[in-house]
């Protein structure tokens, strides 16, 4: 209870607020944007962090989350180089959680593993689609004074 108040209190102020634009913080955020929704579609979609706890696809619904966080916060720098992937990747990125919480049953998230075969082709599919639409963000994005 008291990590999702705070999880919630977060979500109010926003990380923008807390976490201010600046050629450091960009340069090292560029990357993530991408790479929340790969690490889930690694790691979380394969069932190989789920570790006999049946959260995977809860993990995978705050990687959305913090994905739609990120464009929100990269949304300024993304939009003049590319002004149609924010409402592509925002599409995408509802149809996957969408199809995340889709797979819940009963109150409870039920783990990769167990989903039935379309409903896993579904949340494979949407993850894939954002991914592929997220892909090219951090190159969008070159950060002056960063040579990196």
């Amino acid at each position: 209870m008291a990590l999702q108040a705070l999880v919630a209190r977060l979500e109010r102020i926003g990380m923008a607020r807390e976490l201010p634009l600046s050629v450091s913080s960009l340069s090292a955020w560029v990357l993530r944007c991408h790479e929340i929704l790969e690490d889930a579609d690694r790691d979380s979609l394969t069932a190989y962090d789920n570790y006999g706890s049946g959260s995977d696809i809860a993990s995978v619904s705050a990687d959305v989350s913090a994905t739609r966080e990120m464009l929100s916060v990269l949304a300024p720098v993304i939009r003049p180089r590319a002004p149609h992937l924010l409402a592509v990747a925002r599409a995408q990125l509802r149809a996957l959680d969408r199809a995340a919480t889709a797979t819940v049953a009963d109150g409870q998230w039920v783990a990769v593993a167990a989903l039935p075969q379309a409903q896993r082709e579904r949340v494979d599919a949407a993850a894939g689609a954002a991914l592929e639409t997220l892909a090219p963000v951090s190159d969008l994005i070159h950060v002056a004074g960063d040579d990196t």
